[in-house]
Parts: structure tokens; sequence; C-alpha cells
């Protein structure tokens, strides 16, 4: 037999916690005459399988992880998607998942997003639950940590990888860092099409804000299908971000306000005092910035219509799709609106951007959001631009 080691031995701990919860209530479930397993396991199905829009939303959840990991031991942070025939396997060159990953990992909806002044915590135990749209088993080696979950007995409870009956491809045992392993439960048709959505939603704009991720690729049949790169410059008094995908590049000039959070309060954000909102100006301005123009991180699915990119912490809705009202938002966009005034100072002290910066203010109807379609009032519509 292997030798034990701690982090087998944190897996077993866990592993007989759940199965210890799971036989008390099998004795609570004989006075109340109720199955509470089966009452939990509903629960969970819920906020796995049922709470997310597609299949392919873990792909989202799984680059805000990968952007979240510390990265001291290789300073260039890089994630991979392989496609393979039996599954989806994940290959990131993160330092690895520490104890208090794993425990929230095993344990769904644990609460234990930390903010922080410069990054954005994910939470671990209910995002990566999405992954349970497309597999019953996901496999997941890091950090000395080797477990997987069979969501047919449990979405919390860690097997360890040596008991694992199936085979793993050679890729998972060959790479040295954080990988992850999705075999399909899904059937071809949902498998193809979940293929064409990694090629419909990650697109250049995806790794944007983010701070560490700058090499994201999907690969298929060893061949490179998408290869992001982002590089970051200055431009006066503007951050220039270039995004290469293969032989393509698109520029965004980007501008940076910190805000004063302290007055409001917010459960998951009640130990942040400031927080960056972040505006990004295409180079170029075309139908695809006004589908996509507000992000949290990552791209939300708001359309909305503005020839710019808006990105600030906003908290979302469970699918990360759509932006929840609440005070915490609405202080955000009181904020935008301010620095949208504030941007035309930046504007008209850059040499090739002061004659025609009035372009991106250009209103293209309602998005159908009230936070976005409230901005409009405060565009700079009027102003005239500034001779040579």
């Amino acid at each position: 037999m292997d030798k034990m080691t701690q982090q087998d031995k944190l897996l077993i701990e866990l592993n007989e916690a759940h199965s210890k919860k799971e036989k008390q209530n099998r004795e609570l479930s004989v006075v109340f005459k109720k199955d509470l397993n089966e009452a939990q396991y509903k629960k969970d199905k819920a906020l796995s399988d049922d709470a997310y829009p597609d299949n392919a939303h873990f792909i989202y959840e799984i680059i805000q992880n990968a952007e979240d990991a510390d990265y001291k031991i290789n300073k260039k942070a890089i994630l991979k998607f392989l496609l393979l025939k039996k599954g989806v396997l994940v290959l990131s060159n993160q330092d690895g998942f520490s104890e208090d990953d794993v425990r929230s990992i095993c344990v769904m909806a644990s609460g234990d997003k930390i903010a922080k002044k410069d990054q954005f915590i994910g939470e671990k135990g209910l995002g990566f639950r999405s992954v349970f749209k497309i597999t019953d088993t996901p496999c997941i080696s890091s950090n000395g940590y080797r477990f997987y979950f069979d969501k047919k007995q449990s979405y919390e409870k860690p097997f360890l990888l040596r008991d694992y009956s199936n085979r793993l491809p050679k890729e998972f045992e060959e790479y040295n860092f954080t990988y992850i392993f999705l075999p399909y439960s899904i059937n071809q048709k949902e498998i193809d099409e979940l293929e064409n959505d990694f090629k419909t939603k990650i697109n250049p704009k995806l790794i944007l804000f983010l701070k560490k991720l700058n090499l994201l690729s999907i690969v298929k049949d060893g061949k490179k299908l998408i290869d992001i790169q982002k590089k970051k410059e200055k431009s006066e008094n503007f951050d220039l971000i270039t995004l290469f995908e293969n032989k393509k590049k698109e520029r965004y000039y980007l501008i940076r306000k910190v805000i004063n959070t302290s007055h409001i309060y917010e459960e998951k954000k009640k130990n942040i005092k400031e927080r960056e909102i972040v505006l990004a100006f295409p180079e170029k301005i075309d139908n695809i910035i006004t589908s996509i123009g507000v992000f949290a991180f990552l791209p939300t699915e708001i359309y909305s219509r503005l020839n710019f990119v808006i990105q600030a912490d906003f908290l979302l809705d469970t699918s990360r799709g759509q932006i929840l009202e609440n005070e915490w938002n609405k202080n955000l966009f009181n904020e935008i609106k301010l620095f949208l005034l504030e941007s035309i100072d930046f504007f008209k002290l850059h040499s090739k951007l002061k004659y025609n910066f009035l372009n991106y203010f250009l209103q293209n109807g309602k998005s159908g959001n009230k936070f976005i379609d409230n901005l409009y009032p405060s565009f700079p519509k009027h102003l005239t631009i500034p001779n040579n």
C-alpha cells in the first residue's frame, strides 16, 4: 500500500465527516419521517445541475478559479483546456490547492468568498459545482491532493483518486501542476455543442481585465483551436492592452479609478473599503463591443449597446449573467456615471484620441438593463472636439 500522505489524511477526514453526517441524517429521518439525505441531495443537485443556464458555464468558473490562484513558482499564469474524446482536461500551472481550498470545494456554498483589494476570490464550494452539468465524476490533482467526486453518491464527499475505477488520460498523469479531468456524462450531441461553446465563449476579451492570467488556450487532437495572449503597455495617460488570438489582435485603451466603498454594507463585501472601476475603449468600434460591454472580471450576459466596456466588482446572480439590484451595485454605477464625465479629461490630453473620442459615447439604443440605461443621460454628447 502506498504511504499515506498528509493530503490523503485530510481527504479521508473529509470523507468520514460526510459519512458521519449521512449517518446522523438517517437517524434523524426516523424522527422527522423524511429522508434527510435525499432532501440534501436534491438541494445539492439544484445548486449544481439546475442553477446554471447551460453546460458550458463551468468554463467561466474554471477561468475564475485560475485567476484567483497564486503563481509564485510560475510567474506567467497559463490555463489550457484539452478537449479529449472522453472528457475535458484542464491544465493550470498555479502553485496548487491549499488545505482551505480543498475544504471549501468539499463543502458546497460554504460562503468562503474572501474579498481582497486587488483580486476577487471565487466561491469554490459553489462555482465548481457547475462541472456536474457535464460530468458525474470530476477528478482533481493539485499540490499532492488527488481526489474525485461521484455525484451519484454525493456532490460534496471526496474520494481518493487511487480508488477511481476508470482510466485517466495520460496527460493527467504527466502534468506536474494542477489538473482537473471532467469525464463526460453527456451524450454526443451535447459534447458537440459544448465544443462549439468553447469556440464562441472563449475570445480575447475574456482575459481583458484579468490581472494574472495572460495565456489561455483550447487544444483538440494536439492542435490549438484557440490561443489567446495579452500584452500591456502605456499610451500616454492610458493603459494600452493588446489581445492576441492566433494572428489577429485587438487593442483597448484603459483608464482606472479607485472608489471608496466603506459606506456601503454588503455581507459578501463587508471587508472591502475600496474597489477599482475600469473603462476600456476599443481602438476600433464594432458590434461585438456593444454585445458584451459589461464585465465583472469576466463578461456578463448583458447586451450593453455601449461602444466601450465597463469593468467593476458587480454582484451577480448565480449564473454570473445578470447584475443584481442592490445598494452595492447601485453605488458602483453612480461612481461609473461620474467617471464617464471625468474620462473626458483623459481623452483631451491624449494626442491621438482627443480628435474622435465622442464616437465612444454615441447611444446605440436601450439595453433593457436599468443600470446601463441610466448611464446614457451622463454621456458627453454636446462637447466639441479639441482643435490641434
